[in-house]
């Protein structure tokens, strides 16, 4: 019996150790805790109701003649009160539950003391009246969500308490203006300054180590970046759709990244891959690759020299610049990626060069203003929808004596039917033969001035002489040995 009755203690002792009673104290709902020999007490929701109006939290609560500190708000505590106009939150509050005050759009104004040291998700999320908030010195995150769609916020000062700002944190918050990074911060997360539209700079801090994936994506407004000497990573498409950007500099002594030579972009130092640029960059001649998404969205880019140094253009490189109107694309380059013209509607022809051998899926898919394509010899792969949807093209120039490889749906929705494709004459019903050619309206021979060999004539050397090998037509002409693009061959 003895054993019974202990064991029926045992089990009654954690639930007296976490009792709730829930009260109303001067308007306002308290849960009263009591955890082992500690009391203390939560805000929470009413158990009917919303709150409304101007409401005062306590720092203390007294029930049954015993005496609770308000430690916390509880989560989802005033959640969708839009009445509710303004709160006040006594020194002895140390944390605020998640989404707390979500939906409170009758919320103007909010002051956190500097007793509180943690804010959780979304806390302020939706609070479309909130024009300013004063964050206590004491807060360590930003966490996920924390001010998202508040739009009428126009500034916000992190403090040096706060060490990581997080995953949407202040997405479409758009009507804000600037922005005070603590010193303290050392991450910026996933999305965290996303669309927030009137954000013109940025100055990141020599703290932050990592800028999360599409933290300031769509923030069309941002004309200047600073990146800090102590950021080591930043996140894909961390300033995509930044369309009005003009300036980017990194900070001297950074070991990771740089914006040598004035260049106005942002260099992977190890790679000399190029990882964001704006429609002032200059690409230095040290640059060997420019990454995906690099320059995407840049919609202002009217032009842009690729420096002999380059040997390959990145995923998305250039996708929707829709201003480019012209783009030189050197001998160095052996691959364009998936996607890196794609949007082009200013490009009116495109020139590839006979050191590219592979030419990505929707390279330049939707260059709806292109009108002529050349292609080298040394092409042997086009990615599917490579040149698709591009609406006017008349002329396609393809110099690769064998059919070049890829996917039936290279022109997709292309008038190819009104297009004259040249091809060299020794190939020409091999491409009328291939699925994703013959539907070319016209099929015809490049002509000598197009190949760059002039026909050899009866007064020219006997040795100047055409002829078939190893299946392709070879041009001797004055002991040099043509092929039919008026490329120098070796004898084998």
């Amino acid at each position: 019996m003895k054993k019974q009755l202990l064991l029926f203690v045992f089990i009654l002792l954690p639930m007296v150790a976490n009792a709730t009673v829930r009260i109303n104290y001067n308007g306002v709902y308290y849960d009263l805790i009591e955890y082992n020999e500690e009391k203390y007490a939560e805000v929470a929701r009413m158990s009917s109701g919303k709150y409304t109006g101007s409401v005062v939290i306590s720092s203390t609560v007294t029930f049954k003649n015993v005496t609770y500190n308000v430690t916390g708000i509880g989560s989802e505590a005033f959640k969708g009160c839009s009445g509710l106009t303004s709160i006040t939150i006594p020194n002895s509050v140390t944390s605020i539950g998640h989404r707390a005050f979500e939906g409170c759009t009758g919320l103007t104004s909010i002051t956190i003391p500097n007793s509180v040291t943690y804010i959780g998700q979304y806390v302020f999320n939706n609070c479309s009246g909130l024009t300013s908030v004063t964050i206590g010195n004491s807060v360590t995150s930003i966490e996920e969500g924390t001010f998202q769609d508040c739009y009428r916020l126009t500034s916000v000062t992190i403090p040096n308490s706060v060490k990581s700002i997080g995953y949407y944190a202040f997405l479409y918050c758009t009507g804000l203006t600037s922005v005070t990074i603590g010193n303290s911060v050392t991450s910026i997360g996933l999305g965290a300054f996303q669309k927030c539209f009137g954000l013109t700079s940025v100055t990141i801090g020599n703290s932050v180590k990592s800028i999360g994936r599409s933290a300031f994506s769509y923030c069309s407004g941002l004309t200047s970046v600073t990146i800090g000497n102590g950021v080591e990573s930043i996140g894909e498409s961390a300033f995509l759709y930044c369309t009005g950007l003009t300036s980017i500099v990194v900070e001297s002594g950074n070991t990771t990244y740089d914006s040598r030579e004035n260049c106005n972009a942002i260099i992977k130092t190890s790679s000399n891959t190029l990882v964001v640029g704006c429609k002032n960059t200059v690409i230095p001649n040290s640059v060997t690759s420019i990454g995906g998404a690099a320059f995407n969205s840049c919609t202002g880019l009217t032009s842009i020299t690729i420096p002999n140094s380059v040997t390959s253009i990145g995923s998305e490189a250039f996708y929707g610049c829709s201003g480019l109107t012209s783009v030189t694309i050197p001998n160095s380059v052996t691959y364009i990626g998936y996607g890196a013209f794609h949007g082009c509607d200013g490009l009116t022809s495109i020139t590839i060069p006979n050191s590219v051998t592979s030419i990505g899926s929707e390279a330049f898919m939707a260059c709806s203003g292109l009108t002529s394509v050349t292609i080298p010899n040394s092409v042997t792969y086009i990615g599917s929808d490579a040149f698709s949807y591009c609406y006017v093209l008349t002329d396609f120039y393809c110099y690769a004596e064998k059919v070049p490889g890829g996917e039936l749906a290279i022109f997709s929705n292309t008038p190819v039917s009104s297009a004259t494709l040249h091809v060299p004459a020794a190939s020409i019903y091999a491409y009328k033969a291939a699925n994703q050619w013959k539907k070319f309206g016209k099929i015809v021979a490049l002509t000598p001035e197009e190949t760059g060999v002039k026909p050899i004539t009866a007064a020219e050397k006997p040795s100047d002489r055409k002829f078939m090998e190893n299946g392709r037509l070879i041009i001797q002409k004055n002991g040099q040995r043509y092929n039919v693009a008026g490329q120098m061959v070796k004898e084998k």
